[in-house]
This record gives structure tokens, sequence and C-alpha cells, in this order.
């Protein structure tokens, strides 16, 4: 709930602020993830507390999609379950080229089915195609993802995410 909350601060900064920013750019601090989504130890604690993250993080997800500034989310390194979905609330997503990372939505692959909520945004961000493939728990590499246009661009170095951003 941590970064739940994290994350409604910035954007509760950016609402109150007076100045317009151009863009706003969420990226990973990690070296091989942007997001890997919940923390499944948490939920673990108490059945409770997977609901109050759903619910939350679908407010977070909602802010986005209403936010009204240019978002930009770049994928540093994988981007699993909640982390893709906080991608696709994105305008632009790009993506580190390595192919040692992946994006999923590997809820089914534990028993679990994405929210409705979530699914909406499934259908909102993407072809019914790539909902479909996501929905199934694919592992998509960072090319099968530009290919299929769930990241518009990809970059293998400083140099290159400097220039995309």
């Amino acid at each position: 709930m941590d970064f739940i909350s994290q994350m409604n601060s910035v954007l509760d900064q950016l609402e109150a602020s007076k100045e317009e920013p151009s863009v706003l750019i969420t990226i990973g601090t990690g070296a091989k993830c942007f997001c890997s989504g919940f923390d499944l130890k948490y939920w673990a604690l108490n059945p409770v507390n997977m609901l109050l993250s759903l619910v939350e993080f679908q407010k977070v997800l909602a802010r986005f999609l209403e936010l009204g500034i240019p978002s930009m989310a770049v994928f540093n390194g994988h981007a699993i379950a909640g982390g893709a979905f906080l991608g696709m609330v994105h305008d632009r997503i790009i993506m580190n080229s390595d192919k040692k990372f992946i994006i999923q939505l590997n809820e089914l692959t534990f028993g679990k089915a994405p929210p409705y909520s979530y699914i909406r945004i499934l259908k909102e961000t993407t072809s019914p195609r790539v909902g479909r493939t996501l929905l199934m728990g694919t592992k998509l590499s960072p090319s099968e993802a530009e290919r299929l246009d769930l990241v518009q661009a990809l970059y293998s170095n400083d140099s290159e995410l400097e220039k995309e951003i």
C-alpha cells in the first residue's frame, strides 16, 4: 500500500500545482523492473488486504486516466500484472529493448482473474487481440510488445531513452 500512497501523493501534487507541467513521466527505480504488481506477501497476511489494494490501485489508475496532462511510462525492466496496467493508463509507453525483460499479466497463472475495471482498461487501451493475448498470461518481449503496439518505442541506452522522452 506504500506504493499506492506514494502514487496518490504525486498525483495530488500535480493536481494542486499552479504550474502547468508539460508531461508526466513514470519510470521504475530498479535496474530490472518497472513494476511487478502487488505485494503478494501483504495479501497473504489478511484476505482484506487484497481487496483494499485492488480498490485503491483502481482509484490510482482512474486518476491517471483523468489526469489532463500527457503522460509517459518508461518500462526500464519487467512490467508484470499491476505494473503492466499502470503503464497502460499512460498516453505512451517506451520500453528497454533488452529481450530478457517482459510484459505479462500473470494473474491467471496463480488462479486469479483481473477485476472487471482492470479488464476495461485493457479494452480501452489495447486491441481485442492484444487484450486476449495479455489475459492469457502470455509473456511479451519488448519487440513483441512494440509489434502489437502495446509499447510505442524501444530504447537500448540512455541516449536513446533521452531522445524518446
